[in-house]
């Protein structure tokens, strides 16, 4: 159940309530309509002698009618408070409805996420592990999960795309540089946004200085001559990247063998990431 679901159950029972008023007065018409036919059809002279009619009537005739008349007050008044009354409990069954639904949405919401964070607790060391392994067959300086979030949107509601290195394996020499990729904003740098459609990427960091001076100038910063990555992608979107980099552009595995190491890996990661795996 959404929040639409909600609302068509309000517009339902208000509906319903406003129609029942509207029902109940149409039959109270029509219940002193056929009263009238009675009266006329046990008096035929009102309408064929009716002069002779008013003539002949006594008081036992204004009796019986005055009370008739005051039998249907009677009954249209209690009819009225009938209707509200349930008017009144379909509005307190409408407000209780809205607040059951909204209560079981937030549970639902809740549960999820805890089940979500559970789910990142117990791949956490399943992932830095297959880093581990990465990093150690290639012989790379680093091996790092980058995953994009959407930080925010400009006005018209474009988001900003965003990436955060949440994950990292080094070699002993190597410095950690995770804190240098958070809330790293892909659309600052050319090169990321010129090669994300192909799905990977490698080389030295000479070809992205070409491209991107920028991007460039931050990777040196780690130390990097050479690297490679492949996009993670889940079943309904894309996740992030899986990376590694090399402090020696000339010692590493030759390219075929980097992006084998890379895929293999990254369909493991990616099922680790992905809340719909």
């Amino acid at each position: 159940m959404n929040i639409k679901d909600i609302k068509d159950i309000k517009d339902n029972l208000v509906t319903s309530s406003s129609n029942g008023f509207a029902s109940f007065f149409k039959n109270m018409l029509m219940i002193l309509l056929i009263v009238l036919i009675m009266f006329i059809c046990s008096n035929p002279n009102i309408i064929l002698h009716p002069e002779s009619f008013f003539k002949d009537i006594n008081g036992n005739i204004f009796y019986t009618a005055g009370i008739l008349f005051i039998l249907i007050c009677a009954t249209y008044q209690l009819g009225i408070n009938i209707n509200n009354e349930t008017s009144i409990r379909r509005k307190r069954q409408v407000i209780n409805e809205i607040k059951t639904a909204e209560q079981d949405l937030k549970n639902a919401a809740k549960k999820e996420h805890e089940e979500l964070v559970r789910k990142r607790i117990k791949n956490s060391p399943i992932i830095r592990n297959e880093l581990k392994d990465l990093l150690i067959k290639l012989g790379a300086t680093r091996a790092t999960v980058c995953e994009m979030h959407n930080g925010t949107n400009n006005l018209a509601g474009i988001p900003f795309l965003y990436m955060d290195m949440t994950y990292e394996e080094k070699s002993p020499e190597a410095e950690y540089i995770t804190d240098e990729y958070h809330n790293f904003n892909i659309g600052k740098y050319p090169f990321m946004t010129n090669h994300f459609d192909s799905k990977s990427w490698i080389g030295s960091i000479q070809e992205v200085e070409k491209e991107d001076e920028h991007l460039a100038a931050k990777l040196k910063l780690g130390d990097s001559k050479y690297g490679a990555w492949v996009v993670l992608r889940g079943m309904k979107s894309v996740i992030g990247l899986l990376c590694v980099t090399f402090n020696d552009e000339n010692e590493h595995p030759d390219k075929a063998t980097i992006m084998s190491s890379l895929i293999s890996s990254s369909q493991l990661i990616s099922a680790l990431l992905d809340k719909n795996y």
